[in-house]
């Protein structure tokens, strides 16, 4: 079995998290997006999860997606997805409805 691989750059600046994504989420690496949204998610702000470089997004990752959402609805916050247009992952947000209740964009805000 192969071990997929998911790198993550995190930070926040005043009231805005921001989460780089590269590589694959998926069963076995989606608790870590979910962790770093968590952790960067700052309370009345916004998080804005980049995701141009994931290759790969199965149906966990749809569902931790999801779980960003709530957490970050939780904490009055908003959530920010980035992805290239047309691509699996834009593709993948609109056929599941994701793409309705997250502010999807192509370019990021920072």
């Amino acid at each position: 079995m192969a071990v997929t691989r998911l790198d993550i750059e995190s930070h926040v600046r005043n009231d805005t998290g921001v989460v780089r994504v590269h590589g694959e989420i998926d069963l076995d690496t989606v608790h870590q997006l979910v962790d770093a949204v968590a952790a960067n998610t700052p309370r009345g702000g916004r998080v804005e999860l980049d995701l141009r470089e994931v290759g790969f997004i199965d149906s966990a990752g749809v569902a931790g997606l999801n779980r960003c959402r709530r957490q970050a609805e939780r904490l009055d916050a908003a959530v920010v997805v980035v992805c290239i247009d047309g691509s699996p992952v834009d593709k993948l947000l609109q056929w599941t409805g994701l793409s309705r209740v997250l502010d999807v964009r192509s370019e990021p805000a920072m």
